[in-house]
C-alpha cells in the first residue's frame, strides 16, 4: 500500500469534500459527528466540513481508512474546476468542455423558469451539475453513487440524473452547431426535467415511474434541436416508423436493451408519443395528464400505434393539397 504524508492526505480529504460525491461527503460529515447532509444540504455542508479537515483526518488515520482507495474515488474535479455558479445551479466541468459550458447558465435559468411553469411552483432547489470528458471516468462515477452496481448503467447512457444531481459524458471536441454538439447542450435541461418530474411529481405523490412518459417528456420539454421536433419533423417520423418493426407496450419499457434495441428505440418513440399528446390534447390539458398516472398507463397500451395513424394521415392530407 502506497504511504502518504500528512500533507497529502489533507489534500485527498479536501479534494472529497469539494467534490460533488453525496456518498463521500456524507461519509467524511458521520467522521465528525455532523448530522449526514440530504443532497440539497450538501453545498451549504461543504462549508461546515472544511472547517473539520483536522478532524476527519484524525477520525480516518485512527480507523485505517486506506486514503489511496478514497483518492481513487475522487472523479468529480475538485473545485478549481467549478465553471459556474448561482442561485439555481453550480456546474463543475473540465476545462476542455468550455464550448459546452460556456452559455450554460442562461440556457439553464431559462429552462428552469420553462419547468417551474409547468410545475406551477415560484422556486427549485439548487441543482449540481457534474459534466466529464471521459467517458470510463463517466461510468465509474456513476457505478459508485449506485453502490458498485455496474449492470445498473445500459451501454447507451451518457448522462443521469442520479442522487438529485445532473450528471453528464461530453466529448471534448465537438464541432459546435452539428447535432451532436447540440445533443449533448441539450442534456443538462433533459435531466433537470426528470430531477424536478422525480421531486415535483412521482416521488412526492408516491407514484410508479412511467419510463415512456419521463423520457419522451424529458425530450420533449428541453427540445431545442431535437430532430423529432424540428421543421422537418416529416423525415423523422417516416425513418422511426420505418425501424419500427415491433410497436411494444410502452408500458412496460424499462432503460437497458428493452428500451434500445433493433425493433424499436424507445427514446424515438416515447418523444413522438409525447409529441402526439401535445398536439391532440394542448398544453392546458397535457399539464393535467402529467399528474394522473392512470390514464397515462391507459394511453400507454396503444399510444404508438395511434400517433402512427395520426402522423400518416396528416402526411397523406397533406400529399392530397399538392395536387
Amino acid at each position: 500500500m502506497k504511504t502518504l504524508n500528512r500533507k497529502t492526505k489533507y489534500e485527498i480529504i479536501k479534494n472529497i469534500i469539494s467534490s460533488a460525491n453525496p456518498g463521500l461527503i456524507r461519509d467524511a460529515a458521520s467522521s465528525c459527528g455532523i448530522e449526514e447532509p440530504s443532497i440539497k444540504e450538501i453545498e451549504e455542508r461543504r462549508k461546515d466540513l472544511l472547517e473539520h479537515l483536522d478532524e476527519i483526518q484524525t477520525y480516518w488515520n485512527d480507523n485505517n481508512v486506506d486514503m489511496t482507495d478514497r483518492q481513487d474515488m475522487i472523479v468529480i474535479q475538485p473545485t478549481q474546476y467549478k465553471q459556474f455558479e448561482n442561485d439555481n445551479f453550480v456546474l463543475y466541468a473540465p476545462d476542455s468542455l468550455d464550448y459546452i459550458t460556456k452559455d450554460m447558465a442562461e440556457v439553464l435559468n431559462n429552462k428552469l423558469e420553462e419547468y417551474k411553469e409547468i410545475f406551477g411552483i415560484d422556486s427549485f432547489r439548487k441543482v449540481t451539475i457534474n459534466y466529464f470528458d471521459d467517458l470510463e471516468e463517466f461510468r465509474k462515477y456513476i457505478i459508485e453513487l449506485r453502490n458498485g452496481n455496474k449492470d445498473s448503467i445500459p451501454d447507451y447512457c451518457e448522462a443521469t440524473f442520479d442522487q438529485g444531481m445532473i450528471n453528464a459524458y461530453i466529448e471534448p471536441n465537438l464541432e459546435e452547431g452539428s447535432p451532436k454538439f447540440f445533443q449533448r447542450k441539450d442534456n443538462a435541461p433533459h435531466e433537470l426535467f426528470h430531477i424536478m418530474y422525480k421531486e415535483l411529481v412521482w416521488q412526492k405523490n408516491n407514484l410508479k415511474r412511467i419510463t415512456w412518459f419521463d423520457e419522451g417528456m424529458a425530450q420533449y420539454f428541453s427540445k431545442s434541436k431535437i430532430e423529432g421536433l424540428s421543421d422537418d419533423f416529416t423525415s423523422w417520423f417516416n425513418r422511426v416508423r420505418h425501424d419500427t418493426k415491433i410497436i411494444p407496450n410502452m408500458n412496460e419499457l424499462e432503460h437497458g436493451d428493452m428500451f434500445e434495441n433493433d425493433n424499436y428505440s424507445g427514446y424515438n418513440l416515447s418523444l413522438l408519443a409525447i409529441k402526439y399528446l401535445n398536439d391532440t390534447l394542448g398544453s392546458d390539458e397535457f399539464k393535467k395528464l402529467i399528474y394522473d398516472n392512470d390514464r397515462v398507463i391507459r394511453l400507454g397500451n396503444s399510444i404508438i400505434e395511434e400517433a402512427f395513424s395520426f402522423y400518416e394521415d396528416i402526411e397523406y392530407k397533406k400529399k392530397i393539397k399538392q395536387f
